[in-house]
């Protein structure tokens, strides 16, 4: 009986550990329609850490890549910092460790009218307490990397913030971007704690 109760035990442990390093995703959707048909220049993403000394682990992963009337130009496309993957090849996956500045660049030879991705976030940043956290950014840029879109012509188009306090903050920006949550692993993981409690009842009888 107490075997079985321990198997319990590390059950219930191992689905609240699961629970508590559970990534988040959200979806990004970009209207880009403001830009003339035509226009040539760079979609820019970052994910840099506030403060190299304060700021905890985390990796961003960019996925689900959707556009309309986009051509892209891959030859142009730039990276710099801990950066692997591309929208080609997906997952575009940033590593914040580094510290510095952590962007890819990819070349547009005609920017459309939208695009969408998902961004899942994962590491120690989203749920230990520092004095910093990190920041993801979506730029709109021309040929010149001039500012082709977002507030006033000089800006990021959306920003999502991992706080040092472990809470999240989304910035999109009023008339080219929405970020919305999308439902995290941990959901399921709820699930599977559902089937450990029933496991338990069994045992019991």
């Amino acid at each position: 009986m107490k075997m079985k109760r321990i198997v319990f035990s590390l059950l219930v442990l191992g689905a609240f550990a699961s629970l508590s390093a559970a990534p988040l995703s959200y979806l990004v959707t970009v209207d880009s329609s403001s830009i003339a048909p035509g226009t040539p220049g760079f979609i820019e993403f970052q994910f840099n850490q506030a403060n190299a000394g304060t700021s905890l682990a985390a990796m961003a992963y960019v996925d689900n890549f959707v556009s309309t009337g986009f051509t892209f130009d891959n030859g142009s496309n730039a990276f710099l910092g801990g950066v692997t993957g591309s929208l080609s090849s997906p997952p575009l996956i940033f590593d914040n460790t580094g510290g510095g500045s952590n962007y890819f660049d990819q070349g547009v030879s005609e920017f459309g009218s939208a695009f969408s991705f998902v961004v899942t976030f994962d590491g120690a940043a989203l749920d230990t307490v520092a004095n910093d956290g990190s920041e993801f950014f979506v730029y709109l840029y021309s040929t010149q990397f001039e500012f082709l879109a977002g507030p006033g012509r000089g800006g990021a188009v959306a920003s999502i913030a991992l706080n040092g306090d472990t809470t999240v903050s989304t910035g999109p920006v009023e008339g080219f971007s929405t970020i919305s949550a999308v439902p995290e692993p941990a959901t399921f993981v709820l699930f599977g704690f559902a089937g450990v409690l029933m496991v338990a009842r069994r045992i019991r009888r």
